[in-house]
């Protein structure tokens, strides 16, 4: 099966005169989750005038899992609650999907919004 790919709907940019804001929703393809990350690439995207790498990327979801942008990568990691503990009044591990393991449905159908930061050159 092939890896997922991520791609990223601008929604709304704008300027402070220092940083350019980006707004925008993600969709993951149902593939295969990748070791240290899916790649998303901000370059090449219609309203994102930077091109340089963004300073800061936030990444939530609404079904439950946590994404988190790779700044050595470039990547979309992903990781979920483990297995609750037996113990009471302990927090489960929350741990990244595995790489080359299929991306659950709850992840391909989530609702993934972005807010990336950059600076103007």
């Amino acid at each position: 099966m092939a890896n997922s790919v991520a791609s990223l709907t601008v929604t709304d940019t704008w300027y402070d005169g220092k940083r350019e804001h980006v707004v925008g929703t993600v969709v993951l393809t149902n593939f295969n989750y990748i070791t240290n990350g899916i790649p998303l690439v901000f370059t090449g995207q219609e309203f994102i005038k930077s091109a340089t790498a963004p300073v800061l990327v936030n990444i939530t979801g609404v079904a439950g899992f946590m994404y988190v942008w790779d700044y050595t990568n470039s990547t979309i990691r992903i990781f979920q609650i483990g297995a609750i503990a037996s113990t009471p009044f302990v927090a489960a591990p929350i741990t990244e999907l595995i790489g080359g393991s299929p991306l659950t449905s709850g992840v391909s159908t989530d609702t993934i919004k972005l807010y990336a930061l950059f600076k103007l050159i």
